[in-house]
């Protein structure tokens, strides 16, 4: 059942017209594609709801709050649904579509990870104040689902036990509140809890009220929940009231110091009252990892007139970021499906480059960012496979911003990252996926701010052996046992199947960039090694299957197993997997047929699969990343009508527009880019300049591009015309479902003719 909170594409918050309009001119947006009427804006069918549900292995993990396009202040609610932080994988991101208990008000978020943190420095309004109410439980209010709303730049809530409503939107560095009470409230309060953090807890913290300047301000650091993702960095924040507040304190250990203005500790906190107010509060709250100047600073630069202006600033840049692909679908809720997840895509990396140009860098020294701007929080094994291609294809200056700064954190930490976030690596998941990110970025074009050979360099450094001096993160475990026995062994190393084939393909990429810069010997040596993963292949069984140091197979395999061997997955989520190698898959399968007859069995055994969110399908799994891109393979194989239909089963199967409808975790936008990408109709093989078609589901897609507008055309696709029956590239016949990124970055047109019927079309075209 469709959640009636959504207001995304059925409905929004009220605000004024003339603001809205105000933030559609200021994005440069046409008025309309036709003289009746002004075509939709992109913003009014994103549904900010959409992902904060679901269950068990299909919790999305998204904040519904306001920000800015890879903004770093995320602003938004925590939730509970009683005592404390209850079910912590459901509040990674703090906030749960089913909870109704609202502790208040944070300012960081991580988007749609399985891996709880963030939520520094929370607000919480309340009336009246007293020493229960330095902790959550006193804090806290229930509130009802009929009063929540969430629109871009804005999210609004009323707490039942006050009666106040909150609105929240937001800048890059900061998060704008409103509350407003109800007529004749006492005693209107505005709670500020610096200990606040998702999953860690405070090393140390200070907070100070200048009742002159209307300010709260502070510094606090903690450990962070996510493998000490911002551990001993601090965070310091510039909180500003309007109106002047006629009370205030400070708290710490649950005691509570009237007209304080200045504490030390743990558990520590700062309050402002009001008295009698007519008016609404508004707060600007301005947060920094250089300095407290610096957080000045950044309020002062990202500073509006009032709440309203702040919001209409937002909306109009996400209507402008929105607009690098204009869709015209079949539905309006696959429109809004469409624009839901293009507006996840922008929510991370992180832009760290604060208002003056600097950012903290993984030497925890402030750097200036000349000619780029300095991102992190990467989740580099999800988002090699789909987000980086698709930025890479639609936002290349963004893709160059990120490729930037991954280089930077190698030249200032030591090597390249794997899961980098705040100022060093998380040491999260495995592989090289940096390596894939960079090499598949450089392959498109993306090859200026950076020393590409400096960069190739390190790269080389951890597919050839143990860096020297040792980082102590970033580089390859295991690589000499690998380079020894030509695979991890698993008697020496967890994940031994899924690592060794990660580090095959990243070696593959290595190799397609080593080549493109004229290093023919590396080429081929990277070439060889990205074949690696062929020696784990069982005959016997006839899976990619761990393997020991003396040779022998490990004993005890179950191919529906989440066995040690295999990182989030089983062997049967693996068995297709590294994509670069489908020559090495289809002779190791006995021929093309067999493939296909496997892959068939991979598809019809997990659409046969009962619906169980807590346990993950042990066949095709859209809900993890290691086999997102089987569908495609069957048109790689020559059997691209099968792609097709399991395309478009994916995505009714995984994506709707409702709390649960995202398959899993967002990944930091990979679900929602491999959705983008699906639904406009072509798909990218990552590490290299190679795209499938498949089966869109917009009737027209056009790509607004730098190089010039590519215009994908499928006027006939709906549910039922799902298979393609020709295509012409720039009105030549397109026999093939095969695409390279020059055909659509300099602009063009591709025409689909779809049809409710498999055709011969592309059919024995094996991928290049």
């Amino acid at each position: 059942m469709r959640d009636v909170r959504c207001r995304g594409a059925l409905g929004r918050a009220p605000r004024p017209a003339g603001l809205l309009l105000l933030g559609l001119v200021a994005a440069g947006v046409a008025a309309g594609a036709c003289s009746s009427s002004p075509a939709p804006s992109k913003i009014s069918a994103v549904d900010p709801f959409v992902g904060t549900g679901g269950a068990g292995f299909r919790v999305g993990s998204v904040n519904p709050g306001p920000t800015l396009p890879w903004g770093m202040a995320k602003p938004g609610p925590d939730t509970s649904s009683g005592g404390g932080d209850s079910l912590p994988f459901y509040h990674c991101a703090g906030y749960y579509s089913e909870d109704t208990i609202l502790f208040g008000f944070s300012h960081t978020h991580l988007h749609g990870v399985g891996a709880i943190d963030g939520g520094n420095i929370l607000l919480q309004p309340t009336l009246g104040m007293s020493a229960a109410k330095t902790t959550a439980i006193g804090y806290q209010s229930t509130f009802s689902k009929a009063t929540e709303e969430a629109a871009v730049g804005y999210y609004a809530v009323t707490l039942d036990d006050t009666g106040i409503r909150a609105e929240l939107t937001a800048t890059n560095d900061t998060g704008v509140h409103r509350y407003t009470c109800p007529a004749g409230a006492a005693d209107p309060v505005v709670l500020v809890d610096a200990a606040r953090v998702l999953g860690g807890e405070l090393l140390s913290g200070h907070v100070d009220v200048d009742v002159a300047a209307g300010e709260v301000t502070g510094s606090v650091t903690s450990t962070a929940g996510f493998s000490g993702r911002y551990g001993g960095l601090p965070m310091h924040f510039v909180a500003r009231f309007a109106p002047a507040f006629s009370s205030h304190g400070v708290w710490n250990e649950g005691a509570i110091t009237e007209g304080g203005t200045s504490q030390d500790g743990l558990t520590l906190g700062a309050w402002v009252g009001f008295g009698a107010l007519a008016d609404p509060v508004e707060v600007q709250v301005a947060i920094s990892y250089i300095d407290l100047d610096q957080a000045r600073a950044n309020l002062a630069a990202d500073r509006s007139p009032d709440f309203e202006a702040t919001r209409a600033a937002a909306e109009a840049a996400w209507e402008q970021a929105l607009s690098v692909i204009d869709v015209e679908a079949t539905t309006e809720e696959d429109r809004a499906i469409f624009y839901s997840a293009l507006y996840h895509v922008m929510q991370m990396p992180t832009l760290f480059t604060e208002s003056d140009g600097r950012y903290m860098g993984f030497d925890r020294q402030p750097h200036e960012a000349s000619g780029f701007r300095y991102h992190t929080d990467f989740s580099l094994w999800d988002t090699y496979r789909t987000f980086h291609p698709l930025v890479t294809l639609v936002m290349p200056e963004k893709e160059r911003d990120f490729v930037i700064s991954l280089v930077k954190m190698s030249e200032q930490g030591g090597a390249f990252p794997r899961w980098p976030a705040g100022i060093g690596d998380s040491g999260s998941m495995v592989g090289s996926p940096a390596t894939i990110v960079i090499a598949d970025s450089h392959l498109k074009g993306i090859t200026s701010g950076y020393d590409v050979e400096t960069a190739y360099a390190g790269m080389r450094a951890a597919a050839t052996g143990p860096l020297d001096p040792d980082p102590g993160y970033g580089d390859r475990p295991g690589i000499a046992d690998y380079l020894t026995y030509g695979y991890l062994p698993a008697d020496l190393h967890g994940g031994s199947v899924s690592v060794t084939e990660e580090y095959t393909y990243a070696d593959f990429a290595l190799a397609q960039l080593a080549r493109a810069l004229g290093k023919t010997d590396d080429a081929d040596r990277f070439a060889q090694q990205s074949l690696l993963h062929r020696n784990l292949w069982n005959p016997e069984t006839r899976f990619f299957q761990g393997r020991d140091a003396d040779g022998t197979f490990v004993t005890d395999f179950n191919a529906v197993e989440w066995q040690d061997p295999y990182v989030e997955g089983d062997a049967w989520h693996y068995r297709f997997f590294p994509p670069h190698d489908l020559a090495g898959i289809i002779e190791l399968m006995g021929g093309v047929d067999a493939l296909l007859t496997e892959l068939q069995a991979f598809f019809d055994k997990a659409s046969s699969q009962t619906m169980n969110p807590a346990i993950p399908n042990p066949y095709y799994w859209h809900s993890n990343e290691p086999c997102i891109h089987a569908p495609y393979l069957f048109a790689m194989a020559g059997e691209p009508a099968r792609t097709q239909e399991w395309v478009r089963w994916a995505m009714a199967t995984n994506y709707a527009l409702s709390p649960d409808g995202l398959p899993g975790n967002d990944d930091a936008g990979t679900m929602s880019a491999w959705y983008v990408l699906s639904a406009i109709g072509i798909y990218p093989i990552a590490g290299q300049d190679l795209y499938v078609i498949g089966s869109p589901t917009m009737r027209r897609a056009t790509l607004n591009l730098p190089g010039g507008v590519f215009e994908i055309r499928a006027p006939q696709t709906s549910a039922e015309n799902l298979y393609v029956q020709s295509a012409k590239l720039n009105g030549a016949p397109q026999a093939t479902p095969f695409l390279r990124h020059a055909d659509i970055a300099s602009g063009g047109t591709l025409e689909l003719t779809m049809g409710p019927a498999a055709s011969e079309w592309g059919k024995g075209a094996i991928a290049p």
